[in-house]
């Protein structure tokens, strides 16, 4: 789920790194969908804050080249710090982890099985630390 780590960052361990009093501290997350298995192997999809529609139609943010996808097989919505899978009252249906769903949290590394095109959901983070001068 795309939410903020909860690793504690200690004083001692910034004073380690080298950072000073002006120094701040930010979770950089990213969330991708990647194609892993069909037509567009090794494609991959950037999330962020607007809902991405995937299906067989061209004009679908996703394109799935699969005949087993409806032109609005499923959609991604960012929710809560996180993103939800919905189906979109597909034909042949959406699995999350081999299992059928109408709607599901994903978590990293979650695999999405449209007949037999394959995505896995991945998310990035990483705290960087950098000067607080640019912050209003």
């Amino acid at each position: 789920m795309c939410e903020e780590p909860t690793d504690i960052i200690t004083l001692d361990s910034l004073e380690k790194s080298g950072a000073d009093e002006a120094t701040s501290l930010e979770v950089v997350r990213r969330c991708f969908v990647r194609i892993i298995k069909g037509e567009g192997e090794g494609t991959e999809l950037k999330l962020g804050s607007e809902t991405i529609i995937a299906g067989r139609s061209t004009s679908a943010g996703l394109f799935l080249g699969t005949s087993s996808a409806s032109r609005k097989h499923f959609e991604l919505v960012p929710e809560r710090g996180g993103y939800v899978l919905r189906d979109l009252n597909s034909t042949n249906g959406t699995k999350v982890n081999r299992t059928r769903v109408a709607e599901c949290r994903l978590s990293d590394g979650d695999i999405i099985s449209v007949g037999k095109l394959e995505l896995v959901f991945l998310e990035k983070t990483r705290l960087e630390i950098g000067s607080g001068q640019n912050k209003p």
